[in-house]
């Protein structure tokens, strides 16, 4: 559909009252404001750009969220004190891609990740995500958490969840924030895998931290 064609004047009827008068021309002038603004068709199709980012502040969340699926972490235990965590095709990890909903598939994003600072026979919980603004993987800090980096907690939280799969973020490896890793009484761990994340996970998320 072609640009519409203004109009400066409503089609002149000596027949109809005024009230009828005065509404036909408050929709010739509502109707020049659109053509104004080129919308010429309808749905995406009508905008000047018809493509929506989803990871901006443009949407109103209502839970609905696009979908993806993300390859698993691995970590390990260097010691008592000392665990980390790879996704960089090393100690059995894959290199993480991020396989999305409408058929592309993201990445390679290689990385690792060591947490020292940690005690003995404890459980640490550890929410990963993929950020798609800056393409690279973050993990949630905030008050509470312990080990260094701060990127370690003591407990799971729906609150660090709820960080974790903000709109923009992709949750990663999502057994660390369910089952977490528990550190050894001495020695080190073999490289164990921590299962995969992605996005539209809340529901599975949910279901464990509340």
């Amino acid at each position: 559909m072609g640009r519409l064609r203004q109009y400066n004047q409503v089609p002149i009827d000596p027949n109809i009252s005024d009230s009828h008068a005065a509404f036909l021309d408050w929709v010739m002038s509502s109707l020049n404001v659109l053509v104004g603004q080129n919308i010429s068709g309808a749905g995406f199709s009508s905008l000047s750009t018809p493509t929506v980012d989803p990871t901006t502040s443009q949407i109103t969340s209502k839970g609905s969220r696009a979908s993806s699926l993300t390859t698993p972490f691995y970590s390990k235990a260097n010691s008592p004190t000392s665990v980390s965590i790879y996704w960089d095709g090393t100690n059995g990890s894959p290199i993480l891609t991020i396989h999305r909903d409408d058929g592309t598939v993201a990445g390679p994003f290689p990385g690792n990740q060591t947490i020292t600072g940690l005690i003995a026979s404890t459980t640490y919980y550890f929410y990963p995500y993929f950020d798609e603004s800056a393409q690279v993987v973050r993990f949630v800090s905030q008050a509470g958490a312990v080990g260094s980096p701060p990127i370690a907690y003591l407990a799971p939280s729906i609150t660090l969840g709820q960080t974790q799969l903000m709109r923009g973020h992709i949750p990663l490896a999502s057994n660390l924030a369910i089952t977490g890793i528990t550190t050894p009484a001495s020695g080190s761990t073999s490289p164990v895998s921590l299962g995969g994340g992605g996005g539209a996970g809340g529901a599975f998320l949910g279901n464990r931290l509340i």
